[in-house]
């Protein structure tokens, strides 16, 4: 599943209810707008962190993907 999260920290509560509404095996978060500093305080009970990519130098964007 490939969401266009624009800002993944605002939407947090929203993204876990889905997550365990839908059950995906893959989720993909594109525009997530985190520094590498702040990445490590996303967690999504069930769900590892498969691969995630933090803009440095420009704001916003960013790809992440999560996998069951």
């Amino acid at each position: 599943m490939h969401l266009n999260v624009f800002s993944l920290r605002n939407k947090m509560d929203r993204l876990e209810v889905f997550l365990e509404k839908e059950k995906p095996n893959i989720v993909c978060l594109t525009e997530h707008h985190l520094k590498n500093q702040k990445k490590s305080t996303i967690n999504f009970e069930k769900y590892y962190e498969g691969s995630i990519y933090c803009r440095e130098k420009i704001s916003k964007g960013g790809a992440a993907i999560y996998v069951d």
